[in-house]
């Protein structure tokens, strides 16, 4: 029984490294935290969030990740730059700032909420660690036209 979860575990640990160099990480960021992502129409969760893009993005200088966006829970909203950098190390972190607009103490708390959230999530019921990189893995679709990468 030893002998076959030991090469459960390490068939994990080789797949899970076989799969990730395949992928450039985006963590978008927003302050305060815990806005919605929103990109090209689609909510991917609470900030901060990271979305993986194919590794063919770092043959360009830069990529667009889509048209996204922050939008806190008092309707403020602010979109994120339209032209990423692209990095060797495989990661970029990009961020929004909220606007100066009414609502920030709303916002605020509902950050500490997304915080408080995610703590009780993890510490009640955390999924197994392949089930983690299911929910993380989520697909995105690049093209390449002129030289540019957009990414939805």
């Amino acid at each position: 029984m030893t002998r076959i979860t030991a090469s459960l575990i390490a068939c994990l640990l080789i797949t899970s490294c076989a799969t990730q160099p395949r992928q450039y990480r985006v963590i978008f960021i927003s302050n305060p935290p815990g806005a919605s992502l929103v990109c090209s129409g689609r909510n991917w969760g609470y900030t901060p969030f990271t979305l993986y893009y194919d590794k063919s993005v770092m043959e360009q200088p830069s990529m667009n990740p889509g048209d996204c966006y922050a939008q806190w829970s008092s309707g403020a909203r602010e979109s994120y730059p339209p032209r990423i950098r692209v990095f060797d190390v495989g990661a970029t972190e990009i961020a929004a700032q909220r606007p100066d607009v009414p609502g920030y103490s709303q916002d605020a708390e509902f950050a500490l909420k997304v915080q408080q959230m995610k703590i009780d999530r993890n510490r009640t019921n955390a999924p197994a660690p392949q089930q983690q990189q299911q929910q993380i893995n989520r697909p995105v679709t690049c093209t390449t036209n002129v030289g540019i990468t957009t990414c939805f």
